[in-house]
């Protein structure tokens, strides 16, 4: 399963009394009855429509979230170093057995390509799925302990428990891993990559705020997996091309040779490098 805020008994799925973002699940059927004032949606469209959870995932969620402060959930491919779902459990109150999440921290592309950050608690609104920005994800608990994940983007929704008035799952979804970090513990292959990844992006945003080219906004119009894609062929490419950085970092250089590899395997190979995604034309181009 991934790292979670405590490991507690698995649960099945209920069979009704289960809220997402306004939508009520009964006995596995759609219904537009919004438990939450405010919360509506056009009727005759499924959630999946609006970008939300598929079934699998969403019962996956549900059956390991009753007794989780945060959880990872299912594996990109078996080898890789993320995940594809970081749920969160906002409760009313702490339960004290383990790490209580209050509060997550992130970048939205709430209205066009910029991206707003976003400190969002149990009261926050969300009335429809919003797409995520790449960038650090960041849950802190009721004394300030933060654990930290790095996302390449995704969609973000809540699922609220109707079992279990006051608590809601936020949860985050994405084709390109969700990577956790250990900045605190033993720094790992994760946490390199992730560190490589954020740098370049940053990079990115740099040459964008010198020469005025419109990269970012380009870079919001890619979905994950591409951008995901574009990072690992690119830093791939440096690694090959510096003895120095295959010497200093061996576990990160097999680990980016292992993503490209499982990248190339998949529709939409072969993959170019992000620079190039963001772009096309080539004018102006040059190193990130």
């Amino acid at each position: 399963m991934g790292i979670a805020g405590r490991e507690g008994n698995r649960v099945g799925l209920p069979s009704n009394g289960w809220v997402i973002c306004g939508w009520v699940i009964c006995g596995g059927n759609w219904s537009c009855w919004p438990r939450w004032a405010g919360w509506a949606y056009t009727v005759g469209m499924t959630y999946t429509q609006m970008g939300g959870l598929a079934d699998e995932e969403l019962y996956v969620v549900l059956r390991e979230m009753a007794h989780l402060g945060f959880a990872t959930l299912l594996p990109v491919h078996p080898h890789c170093p993320g995940y594809r779902i970081l749920a969160v459990a906002l409760r009313h109150h702490p339960t004290y057995a383990h790490f209580d999440p209050e509060r997550v921290t992130l970048s939205l592309y709430r209205s066009g390509d910029q991206p707003e950050v976003v400190h969002w608690q149990r009261q926050t609104p969300l009335r429809r799925p919003l797409p995520a920005c790449p960038g650090p994800v960041v849950i802190t608990d009721r004394v300030n302990k933060r654990v930290q994940f790095f996302t390449f983007g995704g969609t973000l929704q809540l699922v609220a428990d109707g079992h279990e008035p006051g608590t809601v799952y936020w949860v985050l979804t994405s084709p390109a891993p969700i990577l956790p970090l250990h900045h605190d513990l033993m720094p790992g292959q994760d946490d390199q990559l992730a560190a490589e990844c954020e740098a370049f992006l940053a990079r990115l945003d740099a040459r964008e705020r010198v020469a005025g080219e419109d990269l970012m906004a380009r870079l919001a119009e890619l979905d994950p997996l591409q951008r995901y894609a574009g990072c690992i062929v690119a830093i791939t490419d440096e690694y090959q091309q510096t003895l120095r950085l295959r010497q200093a970092f061996p576990d990160l250089y097999r680990l980016l040779k292992q993503e490209r590899a499982w990248l190339e395997t998949l529709p939409g190979a072969p993959w170019k490098p992000l620079l190039q995604l963001v772009n096309p034309s080539g004018s102006g181009m040059g190193e990130v």
